[in-house]
């Protein structure tokens, strides 16, 4: 935008000394008496020639530069016209000046501000609008959110999977081979050890064990979105009795 403001500055100083130059042509040739001896009748009135003023040839000299602009320039040229360049480069700089989430400890919720001079809507994932307790993803006017924040984002629980290993387990109202459910706590950057005192066994699809597949995934079937650190897993096998 810096540089389009630069060049665009730079065309209009050119238009305006093009205007000028064009109306001191035309007042001349205005100006300029007929090389021709022909005599007037007295009684006959003189032509009137009239010529365009120097802000209506800079008006169309700038029209036309206008026209020959591709369609985000002139989108620009017409979001600026107001508030001009140097505004909007402030809040592309800055873009909290006219945008911001703020947290009302009262209320418990977070609300966001937008100034609609310059921000039309903000979209954020279905995942942050959860989290933030607000009801839609798509948001384009300043509001307070619906319900109060849930920083875990839903997910209180992660669910422990080993396909092809074991049988599957009825879980609600499907089946699934998952070897243990697990509760989430703690927090950021805290290790967290958690020991299972009731053991879980399950009976196994296989005699032989060459590799172990295990997948962590949330209630709703999702993978995990683990950001970083590493997550150790111990298991227990058993010799099943005979009967």
């Amino acid at each position: 935008m810096r540089i389009f403001h630069l060049e665009y500055l730079g065309k209009l100083k050119e238009l305006r000394a093009q205007a000028k130059q064009e109306y001191i042509n035309l007042k001349a040739e205005k100006n300029k008496k007929p090389a021709d001896n022909t005599t007037k009748n007295e009684h006959e009135p003189e032509e009137n020639i009239n010529i365009m003023t120097e802000p209506e040839i800079y008006s169309n000299l700038l029209l036309e530069y206008h026209n020959s602009l591709d369609e985000n320039k002139r989108k620009i040229i017409s979001l600026t016209s107001d508030t001009g360049f140097e505004k909007w480069i402030s809040v592309y700089r800055k873009p909290g000046s006219v945008c911001n989430f703020e947290f009302y400890t009262k209320k418990n919720r977070f609300a966001l501000t937008l100034d609609k001079t310059y921000i039309k809507n903000i979209k954020i994932t279905d995942q942050l609008a959860y989290i933030l307790g607000f009801e839609s993803y798509d948001i384009s006017e300043s509001t307070v959110a619906r319900f109060i924040p849930d920083m875990r984002g839903g997910v209180s629980s992660f669910n422990v999977y080993a396909p092809g290993l074991i049988e599957p387990m009825v879980i609600g109202d499907v089946s699934a081979p998952v070897l243990r459910i697990v509760n989430i706590r703690g927090r950021q950057d805290e290790i967290v050890e958690e020991q299972f005192l009731f053991i879980q066994y399950h009976k196994l699809l296989i005699k032989e064990i060459y590799e172990i597949f295990i997948e962590i995934r949330t209630s709703s079937g999702a993978l995990m979105p683990f950001q970083y650190g590493t997550c150790t897993l111990t298991l227990h096998f058993k010799k099943a009795p005979y009967f």
